[in-house]
């Protein structure tokens, strides 16, 4: 299957990271992290581009050098590579099921608020 290989700069941030993505054209998407890298290590910037990937409709692992980047991915369950080479041959199991957001407060709420403001 193919996979797009990004390559992440030290500088990169969530917003220049999901713009690297959105060029795939593939199922696969492959985060490759820089050596002493510090960018995107709380797991709330994995989730979130976790869940731009499945919005794709693309599959994302990564290949880290830091031992937190790759525990907040085991927590999201996103598949780990040590390499590049390793991740384009090998197939990807994730543990990640696609969540449905629940709605907190009723909608009908929202559609009344609407309605007494109108002319």
């Amino acid at each position: 299957m193919k996979t797009q290989v990004i390559q992440l700069d030290l500088h990169d941030d969530v917003t220049s990271i999901r713009d690297k993505m959105s060029w795939a054209k593939t199922p696969r998407i492959l985060l490759v992290y820089p050596h002493r890298s510090r960018i995107l290590k709380r797991t709330l910037d994995l989730r979130l581009l976790q869940r731009y990937a499945l919005l794709l409709g693309a599959q994302l692992a990564i290949v880290a050098p830091s031992a937190d980047i790759r525990q907040s991915a085991r927590e999201l369950g996103i598949p780990i590579f040590k390499t590049a080479a390793i991740a384009q041959r090998r197939t990807w199991q994730s543990k990640y099921i696609a969540e449905t957001p629940i709605r907190r407060t009723p909608r009908s709420d929202l559609l009344h608020a609407g309605r007494s403001h109108s002319c």
